[in-house]
């Protein structure tokens, strides 16, 4: 007995055996992770030291079978290694087990479905073994250590799971899922807890990888759909939660997909498969508008530009200002010239009484003349490249302008910043600590009044989940941010004892290679999602242009308008200003 089932380690792959055993189990020569069932706490934390340390492999004599099955979830939660295969063989010495109810139970139908039963025949010749995965008898001769029909005991990767139930947890997440409640049979899911079958159709590329999945391998998917108001959720270590991800934590559902991340901060809980495609965090943000006409004559230098040319005046009307007041010191037949002449001299005026007497006064006037000049042609070109163009406001391309601007930033949930909350960088804390989670209706509100960035998913084939947030015509005010958040890759998540993770990933590499995925994700876009909107998200990217010169109109002179007003506002006070000057004036002579 022990070199059969040490044969069955070998053609599993089992890195070491776990073996539970009590006194009378002669199981007991087995070399092993062993555990006496009778000590329920050291069976426990022995168990989960042989899963830590490479046991797929299970070995139990009939008394400790019902022992074993009560401790198999806690086990494998407390621990921390997951494999894709567990296989549990069930040594049955006394010929006492009910070998139709051991292999029916949940147990073995749900978690351990490679279980194998071994019964020795009274008469010592062979072993009678019943496997979990079919139908078929076998029988192992100890004489010649054959068995009656030369197959692997256990398969390499089950390929037939006999119509089981697969309970997903889901919830509308297009192009990641999407779910239509259709006609009995109808559709390519089962409603958990109905009565009806295949009353449900899903779409999107996950729900559809799973619907593969169960076609390939012969099962059928239950959806439990009570999670659009948790969505995501979260789960705790108490293996207690909420949303999907508590759907699985809590084994309410044995497997489910909505755009979820492959994060460390859950890896312990859950069991990823293999990636299905790699998506982004992006945000939807209101695009550039064009410029208020009134402020043109400001446009044709930058903010740095007008700052240079300020500081460059300055310092010359300064320093005519001290050279004029020696001049004058020094050469008494020199006449005093105003700081005015550099406004003048700036805005192309002629300038009388311009002393050019001395060498100085030629080079400083002739060299502010000429930077006069090229600083007024450059001024005039700019002026009428933007008369001709129409100016736009600068995007928000970038995280750092995103949370210097005035937008709020938030999404439907908090998840979004889950993989960002430990971060050393300034901008994700800033990002994170005033990140707002509205209700569906005044985040719809936000959007609408372009007040927000909104968080969301986009796949790696480039679409937008934007399902119920935005209208068409909202999109066509609205663009997506050129620098994601961040990129993970997407996976569906299973329980720590999902026993079909073989099976679902070889299919996850098989979406990846056909490129199905990618189809998958266009019928639903076309059928789920309105296609406009992504497509005014994506040209909404791009630089704002013109197709042909904007002819000039009435705004286009407001600016010059705004100059003429407040020239003449600034004249009047002045002739007010002087007015009372010469009344203050003559009133002090007269006293």
């Amino acid at each position: 007995m022990p070199q059969f089932v040490q044969k069955q380690s070998f053609e599993v792959n089992s890195y070491t055996n776990c073996v539970l055993f009590n006194e009378f189990s002669i199981l007991n020569e087995f070399p092993s992770v062993r555990s006496d069932c009778q000590n329920a706490l050291n069976l426990t934390k022995t168990l989960t030291w042989g899963v830590d340390h490479g046991c797929s492999l299970f070995v139990t004599s009939n008394e400790c079978i019902d022992i074993f099955f009560d401790r198999f979830l806690e086990i494998h939660d407390m621990a921390n290694a997951k494999y894709e295969k567990k296989v549990l063989v069930i040594v049955d010495f006394h010929t006492e087990i009910d070998v139709l109810r051991t292999l029916g139970s949940e147990m073995v139908t749900r978690w351990i479905p490679l279980t194998l039963v071994l019964q020795p025949h009274h008469s010592g010749q062979w072993i009678n073994i019943y496997s979990g995965f079919g139908s078929d008898v076998n029988r192992f001769f100890i004489e010649n250590s054959t068995l009656e029909h030369d197959k692997p005991l256990i398969p390499q990767i089950l390929t037939d799971f006999g119509g089981k139930e697969i309970v997903t947890a889901l919830f509308e997440y297009p192009p990641f899922v999407s779910i239509a409640k259709v006609d009995a049979g109808m559709g390519n899911a089962n409603l958990f807890g109905s009565n009806e079958t295949l009353s449900i159709k899903l779409q999107g590329f996950e729900a559809l990888l799973m619907v593969e999945f169960c076609r390939i391998f012969n099962c059928v998917i239950s959806a439990r759909l009570e999670y659009d108001e948790d969505m995501w959720g979260w789960g705790f270590r108490n293996h207690t939660g909420y949303g999907i991800m508590g759907a699985i934590l809590k084994y309410d559902a044995d497997l489910t997909a909505a755009g979820c991340y492959l994060m460390h901060d859950r890896y312990e809980l859950i069991q990823y498969s293999y990636a299905i495609q790699r998506s982004s965090v992006i945000h939807i943000l209101p695009k550039p508008k064009p410029l208020p006409l009134w402020n043109i004559p400001l446009l044709p230098f930058s903010a740095v530009i007008w700052k240079n040319v300020a500081i460059v005046l300055t310092t010359v009307a300064i320093f005519i200002f001290i050279l004029n007041r020696i001049q004058v010191r020094y050469l008494p037949k020199f006449s005093k010239n105003s700081t005015l002449i550099v406004v003048q001299m700036s805005l192309f005026q002629n300038v009388e009484r311009l002393n050019y007497s001395t060498a100085t006064n030629s080079i400083i006037y002739g060299t502010f003349l000429i930077y006069s000049i090229m600083i007024g042609n450059f001024y005039i070109g700019g002026l009428s490249s933007i008369m001709t163009v129409t100016p736009y406001e600068p995007p928000i391309d970038s995280l750092e302008k995103l949370i210097s601007s005035n937008l709020k930033w938030g999404g439907n949930t908090i998840s979004w910043t889950y993989a960002i909350k430990e971060s050393s960088d300034p901008n994700h804390q800033k990002y994170v600590s005033k990140f707002i989670v509205p209700e569906t209706e005044d985040l719809q509100k936000l959007i609408k009044d372009e007040k927000i960035a909104v968080a969301l998913d986009r796949t790696q084939a480039g679409t937008a989940s934007v399902h119920n947030l935005l209208t068409r015509d909202d999109s066509k005010h609205l663009m997506i941010m050129k620098e994601r958040l961040y990129a993970q890759y997407s996976v569906l998540i299973a329980s720590k004892t999902f026993p079909y993770m073989e099976q679902l990933n070889k299919m996850a590499f098989w979406q990846q290679e056909s490129g199905i995925r990618e189809i998958w994700e266009y019928e639903t876009v076309v059928r789920k999602m309105d296609y406009v909107v992504q497509r005014n998200l994506v040209d909404n990217m791009k630089p704002p242009t013109n197709k042909e010169p904007v002819k000039l109109s009435v705004p286009h002179i407001f600016g010059a308008g705004f100059i003429l007003l407040f020239g003449y506002l600034f004249a009047t006070i002045a002739f007010a200003a002087e007015i009372f000057h010469s009344k203050y004036v003559r009133r002090v002579k007269k006293n």
